[in-house]
């Protein structure tokens, strides 16, 4: 009774109810695009990269083994349908109506993850009870994960690109209000451009002091001829007074106060002031929208991607159960259970003597 009926009993369940399971399997291995974008402000750390793949390799495998594969899963195809149906055998079979921990406590025993030490090639093999549901439920699996790296690659590259807009926003708003305190500036001292102006006043007195040092000569030669009275040494004296108050009014202007204004001076520190803002203003626009178009091209691009080797196929011939393998567990367990008995028995025979 405790030995040869239940090894009857599980021999006849093994061979005629025990329902066969076929296995398929993928490999893939994570790669990274960075290599393809040879650009200065990139890093030149080969290590860097390496050090991303191996890390999101570990969460893809993480993922692979969580119950929240199992959620994704179920929700893509109804796993109650593939290994929870009248077909399979009851010892077997998924319960009806499992919570989410049950059912993801029983899909770990279809599915193992394995990954390479030194290649990083992660190998999925997956179980079902009929061949086309193992190549389907396997290729929903790498679809799922496809989508966390996708998911990982969306999350980091969307908060780039927003602080990139962010900052592209504030150093177009600081360059404007730059650019508007200047024209402001040049509207309220009428200067466009302070060193021009400058420059031009100083040609203009060079040329009146040029005509009114030739005015003087002239009007000493003709001294040396006529008296002062005379008409021609007074048109000569009238023109050099001109000359002379246009001079002053010049210099006036380039280095004195002009009325309340402010004077050329301290326009051209105002305005240096300025032109420094301004100066600073576009560098910082012109990085902003530089790394903000850097951001976007790698926010359009997949950094990160999952490059399959070996496609699941529909498997020929079941891999479980392994019969001979069965059959050692079964006579284990009815020699424990006769073992056992045998110990209960002959204690209790000891104890009625």
């Amino acid at each position: 009774m405790c030995f040869l009926a239940p090894l009857a009993g599980g021999l006849g369940y093994l061979y005629y109810f025990l329902s066969p399971q076929y296995e398929t399997e993928t490999r893939f291995v994570l790669r990274s695009a960075l290599p393809a974008f040879p650009n200065a402000d990139a890093p030149n750390d080969a290590n860097v990269a390496s050090l991303k793949v191996v890390q999101d390799t570990l969460v893809v495998v993480s993922f692979l083994e969580s119950p929240g594969l199992v959620k994704r899963l179920n929700e893509e195809v109804n796993l109650e349908r593939i290994y929870g149906g009248a077909e399979v055998d009851p010892l077997s079979r998924m319960r009806l109506g499992a919570s989410p921990e049950d059912m993801a406590e029983y899909f770990e025993k279809f599915i193992t993850t394995e990954v390479s030490s030194v290649s990083g090639i992660v190998t999925v093999k997956l179980r079902a009870f009929r061949p086309e549901d193992a190549s389907e439920v396997l290729e929903i699996i790498f679809s799922l994960a496809e989508e966390r790296v996708n998911l990982l690659n969306g999350t980091i590259w969307a908060s780039v690109l927003e602080v990139a807009e962010r900052n592209f926003d504030e150093a177009s708003v600081q360059l404007r209000e730059v650019r508007q305190r200047y024209a402001a500036l040049q509207n309220e001292t009428g200067v466009f451009d302070v060193e021009l102006e400058a420059k031009v006043l100083s040609e203009v007195i060079t040329a009146l002091r040029t005509e009114l040092i030739d005015l003087e000569n002239r009007r000493a030669t003709l001294l040396l001829e006529v008296p002062e009275t005379h008409l021609n040494v007074v048109r000569f004296n009238r023109a050099i007074e001109v000359r002379t108050a246009q001079l002053e009014q010049l210099k006036d202007e380039l280095a004195s106060s002009r009325g309340s204004a402010a004077t050329l001076s301290i326009n051209q520190q105002r305005f240096d002031a300025l032109r420094v803002e301004l100066e600073i203003a576009q560098d910082r626009f012109k990085t902003a929208a530089t790394e903000l178009e850097q951001a976007k091209l790698l926010n359009s691009v997949q950094m990160v991607f999952l490059d399959r080797f070996i496609f699941p196929t529909v498997p020929q011939g079941s891999s479980y159960p392994i019969y001979a393998w069965e059959v050692v567990r079964l006579l284990f367990f009815c020699l424990s259970t006769w073992g056992l008995a045998f110990l209960a028995l002959s204690w209790l025979q000891r104890r009625v003597d």
